[in-house]
């Protein structure tokens, strides 16, 4: 699978369980990998997790990691995604109905 049919398919994943009301669990392995970056989703009640990370486990910026988040969700108001920000990986969130507006397949 190339990156972007891997996104689309974790994005078309996310819309099915939003829709199903099933919760994303990090044991789904809901994530790829984006231009050296890992990263993966799961479910915290009405919010989503979005969690970033570089491939080779070495440190990033937050504007890396925005940079990815955008890449991953081009829909996504910016404004509509909080930030836990850490030095090995990056915590984005952001509430599921906000998500599934802005979703483009």
């Amino acid at each position: 699978m190339t990156e972007e049919s891997t996104r689309l398919a974790v994005l078309r994943t996310i819309l099915q369980y939003v829709a199903q009301d099933r919760t994303i669990r990090l044991s789904d392995h809901l994530g790829g990998e984006l231009k050296g970056f890992r990263y993966s989703f799961e479910g915290e009640d009405d919010l989503l997790h979005l969690s970033i990370a570089r491939a080779d486990g070495s440190a990033l910026t937050v504007e890396e990691a925005q940079t990815v988040v955008a890449e991953l969700l081009p829909g996504m108001p910016a404004a509509l995604i909080w930030l836990k920000p850490g030095q090995l990986s990056h915590h984005f969130y952001m509430g599921h109905d906000d998500l599934v507006a802005s979703i483009r397949l």
